[in-house]
């Protein structure tokens, strides 16, 4: 769920940034099109269809029928609104989901050119190869923490707007 910061944290900081505003984009503006948008568009077809939007979920499954007639009659912006939200969603769980799959591929080719490129560089002055390994290694633990706060403040702003 956290691929650009999972790389980002491995140290891997060109494609944990794109990676990471790619998904931080996509996830923005889900959130900005869902409650700029998607909420009244559902909530005028509810209302089109003669149903209160307090109406509980299987009220509104029986009436599903006169919603996608009321679906049927929106104009082709709103339509596309009201589902893009869900379209960016799926985007970026794909990305996360591509990223869980060959991360380790990815990660693995990343240290493999790391380490190449730091045997190569040593030319026998100063530091070892072996001790530019052991220091340039680990994990980056900081910006996973500062990623991981700014997704939950990402995720928790719409419930503190209006």
């Amino acid at each position: 769920f956290f691929s650009g910061g999972w790389m980002l944290y491995r140290k891997q900081y060109v494609k944990g940034a794109i990676i990471t505003a790619i998904i931080g984009l996509l996830m923005i503006g889900s959130l900005f099109i869902n409650n700029a948008y998607t909420v009244d568009i559902a909530t005028n077809l509810l209302q089109n269809a003669g149903i209160s939007s307090s109406s509980s979920v299987s009220d509104i499954q029986q009436h599903m029928p006169e919603i996608m007639i009321e679906m049927e009659k929106l104009p082709l912006t709103d339509k596309i609104l009201y589902f893009l939200p869900s379209v960016l969603n799926m985007l970026r769980y794909a990305i996360s989901i591509f990223l869980g799959v060959f991360g380790n591929k990815l990660y693995y080719k990343h240290c493999m050119h790391h380490i190449r490129k730091i045997k190569s560089d040593d030319n026998g002055l100063g530091e070892s190869a072996s001790d530019k390994l052991q220091t340039s290694g680990g994990v980056n633990t900081k910006i996973a923490i500062c990623l991981l706060i700014c997704t939950m403040i990402i995720n928790y702003i719409p419930y503190f707007i209006n």
